[in-house]
């Protein structure tokens, strides 16, 4: 029983073309990119500041914090989003997926 549920899918993804293959893997890791750096870069170190922020709250860093914030928010939505579009374009393309 183990052997065919390790065969099966192994033998399933065997009959897939390589060139849509190696689309599919770098539209894969683009995508697991875009959220963790959106994140990291953008909204954990603002929302970190604001958390601990003590004082005014109307200075400078404080309204720099926000709007990274905002930023990292809009680039960790549209990002994954122009990823999925753009791959979608180079797999109905005449080059196939490989072309992404």
């Amino acid at each position: 029983v183990t052997l065919v549920l390790f065969a099966v899918p192994v033998f399933i993804m065997a009959m897939v073309p390589k060139d849509d293959v190696l689309g599919a893997f770098s539209f894969t890791i683009d995508l697991t990119g875009d959220l963790p750096t959106g994140f990291s870069c953008f909204a954990l170190p603002s929302a970190l500041y604001l958390a601990t922020a003590e004082g005014d709250h109307h200075d400078f860093l404080w309204y720099s914090a926000v709007v990274f914030l905002v930023l990292g928010g809009v680039l960790m939505t549209i990002c994954p989003i122009v990823d999925t579009v753009t791959f979608i374009e180079a797999c109905t393309s005449d080059d196939g997926c490989s072309s992404y």
